[in-house]
């Protein structure tokens, strides 16, 4: 969508937009989840972000 024309028509916008919904409706939720790094370096950095995220949630 970024990369439209200027001078794309607002019909063929709003077609394209419509399709994009619906297909983001259709789509199935798939949970990702990454593997906690094994570095001792990195568990008070990670220990600090996991309590910052878990007060702002």
């Amino acid at each position: 969508m970024a990369m439209w024309p200027w001078d794309m028509p607002s019909q063929q916008q709003a077609a394209l937009i419509a399709l994009f919904v619906e297909d983001l409706n259709l789509a199935e939720e798939i949970k990702l989840s990454l593997p906690i790094p094994a570095d001792k370096r990195l568990q008070g950095w990670l220990a600090a972000g996991w309590a910052a995220s878990s007060r702002a949630a």
